[in-house]
């Protein structure tokens, strides 16, 4: 029988919190035999980041997964049947990025207590610190598609736009988000 749906897709998020190696491997057959066919793999957040990319290893948390072991994962997992599709946070859950003092600059003042963040839309360093992530996210993940993130995104903590209002800040993430699309 047919699967209703062609895309059929779990989202394991080891940003959040990392588990052992061997977990998500004994989970490849699992997912498998469950019918899936893709891993949506959610590596960067505002808690970490869990590939140490080969332009910017200082991003990395503790038991980050090199290139090399991400390659393996990957190729295990298309011998189950699953595409791995990337997703690298690209300006809202950037806390891993912005909470590092060489690129603090890049975001607004540390929020207390949780909530969204962002990074400067229009700073020149993001744009290229980006342009470089995705270039080794591209790199390493053969899969067509690399999630941008892009949710859940407040830039009032950013001087330059803590006075807009919501839609004025949209009408910031709209440029940002197509530059992305198109990088």
């Amino acid at each position: 029988m047919e699967p209703v749906f062609k895309n059929r897709v779990v989202m394991l998020d080891p940003a959040r919190l990392l588990e052992q190696r061997d977990y998500y491997y004994d989970l490849m057959p699992w997912l498998a035999e469950w019918g899936y066919n893709a891993l949506h793999w959610h590596f960067t957040d505002d808690e970490g980041c869990v590939l140490q990319f080969p332009s910017h290893p200082e991003l990395a948390t503790e038991g980050a997964f090199t290139p090399a072991e991400m390659k393996h994962f990957i190729s295990v997992a298309q011998q189950h049947g699953l595409a791995v599709i990337p997703e690298l946070e690209s300006l809202g859950h950037t806390g891993c990025i912005t909470r590092l003092p060489q690129y603090a600059h890049l975001g607004g003042a540390p929020r207390t207590g949780g909530g969204f963040n962002s990074l400067h839309p229009n700073h020149p360093e993001v744009r290229a610190l980006m342009r470089e992530l995705l270039t080794d996210v591209a790199a390493i993940f053969p899969h067509e598609i690399i999630h941008a993130g892009l949710d859940e995104v407040d830039m009032s903590l950013i001087p330059e736009y803590s006075h807009l209002t919501r839609t004025e800040q949209w009408q910031a993430f709209g440029p940002y988000a197509a530059w992305i699309h198109q990088e």
